[in-house]
């Protein structure tokens, strides 16, 4: 494991930075399923909301947003 610029542990080849994951996740958006886009555009269109989210409040309020 390697540490971010702001110390955090980080896994090799892990986003260091929430640029660098907004770079990432609009890089690779074109290339994903329905159902990763979809939870790409949730983080990408409400950072905050998300990061305190569990993954199954996640599925559920993507799963929702769809219909």
């Amino acid at each position: 494991m390697s540490r971010s610029s702001n110390g955090a542990k980080t896994r090799p080849g892990a986003p260091g930075t929430f640029a660098d994951l907004v770079d990432e996740l609009q890089r690779r958006l074109p290339e994903l399923s329905q159902s990763n886009r979809a939870i790409a555009e949730r983080v990408l269109n409400d950072p905050e909301g998300v990061a305190f989210m569990s993954i199954s409040e996640l599925d559920t309020d993507t799963w929702l947003a769809k219909l």
